[in-house]
């Protein structure tokens, strides 16, 4: 008994600390959840992770547009204690994206990043960001386009020779790693002059950091830095951050050594490397077609040379955002074709009408307007990304909705890209919902596969590129079909990319 008392007398102040420690860190984590019911905002309940549970169940996509449905255009939910304002009104986007942009021009950052990683394009703000822009947007000009042309076909031909080998036995082919490996080569080949060849080596090196790489979700770093902000800079100061770190130090080193190589012997390539290093030297100018950045003016950004880590950034970025989202969207189109035959005999009645067996270039598979519309709506089924976002710099009022400064705003592409007020039956692939007489009843802002205003992806031209030089190249020679292994519809990924998650099998027959 005297021993029962003891441990009581010497236990209790113990565990009152303890339940008072966890008292302050449970008030610590949730403190910030009243934030939209205070500005009444609708939105789910958060519990003591905010609402992130919901992803393990419905996945980011599945989460998203779950909250449209239920809560409506505008919705406020929790990853942790960080506020996240949802919308997909189409006046609204146009409001904060376009006409409010100086605003929203940049992105909230919760997770650790590396060092390096802190002066790529997608991360840096203001006048950083539109230095970098600045630098980056002339490598997608048509005329470098142009310039590209024969490196691409040289990539194409390598593919049709991988899908020879592949379907050879009759066996489905898995279009994810066989269209990776083909955007892989396109990336190093056109950005930094690098023949990687990884369409001949199946376990190249490349493409399996590349896919280590693309593979982070809401990590240990990630979930840890939502819900104690202060320990970002600790994972910061020691390394670690959403990115697998081995596949992160094998591009490092593979971009160190091109770097130093292409310093030692500078080229007259017209790739995105030679220009980061000539930047200074170099005038800011947009040819005349050239609209991409047309609502920015570059005429007073300060030039200077790229620091070695905002090279090194920008390019493993380029590199790995190249590979992952245009090898989704061509096996996805694969895919597409494959179930709805009836569109891919409209594609090569096109290709054959217009080329026959010509190779593909610029010029001709830009002015084909089926596999552009093939293009968009498979863009609109399948978006690379399921969500993009913006950061409120300061108080803004927009359709009634107080946005306060450091929100951070996020737009469900891949929501809004099936919603049935926007898009009529919109789970079934209809690429002429793109002709022009259908266009001009189709608000633009619910169509945003590569974001939307200034800040939109910078690449976008070389993926339109990429994507029509490689399914022309592909339907010229074969046809995609259904397999025993197809998956239909593809379950995808709960992350927030739109992947296939079992990947998509086909059967690839040659054309007679």
């Amino acid at each position: 008994m005297e021993l029962l008392t003891w441990l009581l007398t010497s236990l209790t102040p113990l565990l009152a600390s303890l339940v008072g420690l966890l008292a302050i860190l449970y008030m610590y984590v949730t403190w910030t959840h009243d934030y939209f019911r205070k500005l009444g905002i609708p939105g789910p309940k958060p519990g003591l992770m905010g609402n992130m549970d919901n992803y393990k169940r419905e996945g980011v996509i599945g989460n998203d547009m779950e909250l449209v449905k239920k809560y409506g255009r505008v919705v406020g939910f929790y990853h942790c204690r960080l506020p996240i304002m949802l919308v997909s009104d189409p006046e609204m986007i146009k409001e904060i994206c376009v006409k409010q942009f100086s605003n929203f021009t940049n992105r909230k950052r919760p997770e650790p990043i590396n060092k390096v990683f802190r002066s790529a394009m997608s991360v840096v703000e203001d006048e950083h960001w539109k230095f970098s822009r600045s630098v980056l947007s002339p490598t997608f000009s048509s005329g470098k386009m142009r310039q590209m042309v024969p490196l691409i076909q040289n990539c194409t031909a390598s593919l049709v020779q991988n899908l020879e080998r592949q379907s050879k036995e009759g066996d489905s082919v898995e279009m994810k790693n066989v269209m990776g490996c083909y955007t892989l080569d396109v990336i190093a080949s056109t950005g930094f002059g690098m023949d990687v060849d990884s369409q001949v080596d199946p376990n190249n090196v490349f493409v399996k950091n590349a896919k280590e790489a693309m593979s982070g979700g809401f990590t240990f770093p990630y979930i840890t830095s939502l819900l104690f902000p202060f320990t970002k800079a600790v994972f910061e100061a020691v390394g670690w951050s959403v990115m697998q770190r081995n596949s992160r130090d094998f591009f490092f080193k593979v971009m160190d050594k091109a770097i130093d190589d292409r310093r030692q012997h500078p080229s007259a390539r017209p790739d995105m490397l030679q220009l980061m290093l000539n930047t200074h030297t170099l005038e800011n100018t947009m040819e005349a077609d050239d609209i991409q950045d047309a609502q920015l003016d570059f005429s007073k950004t300060r030039k200077r040379p790229l620091t070695n880590d905002e090279i090194m950034s920008n390019s493993v970025v380029f590199m790995l955002a190249g590979y992952d989202t245009t090898s989704g969207a061509l096996s996805f189109a694969s895919y597409l074709l494959a179930t709805n035959p009836d569109c891919q005999d409209k594609l090569i009645r096109e290709i054959d009408q217009h080329l026959g067996k010509d190779l593909a270039t610029y010029d001709n598979v830009m002015t084909l307007p089926y596999l552009e519309r093939v293009f968009l709506e498979t863009l609109r089924v399948y978006p690379p990304a399921s969500r993009f976002a913006r950061m409120a710099k300061n108080d803004i009022t927009i359709k009634g909705y107080l946005i306060k400064a450091g929100t951070s705003v996020n737009f469900p592409i891949y929501a809004m890209h099936h919603d049935p007020e926007f898009w009529k039956e919109p789970e079934r692939f209809e690429p002429d919902r793109f002709l022009p007489v259908n266009k001009t009843a189709m608000h633009d802002y619910c169509f945003a596969p590569f974001g939307i205003g200034p800040r939109n992806c910078v690449g976008m031209r070389l993926a339109f590129l990429e994507f029509k030089m490689a399914l022309v190249t592909v339907l010229q020679h074969f046809r995609f079909r259904a397999a025993p292994d197809t998956e239909i519809p593809p379950k995808l990924e709960k992350g927030g990319f739109v992947r296939a998650q079992n990947g998509i099998y086909l059967r690839v027959d040659k054309r007679t």
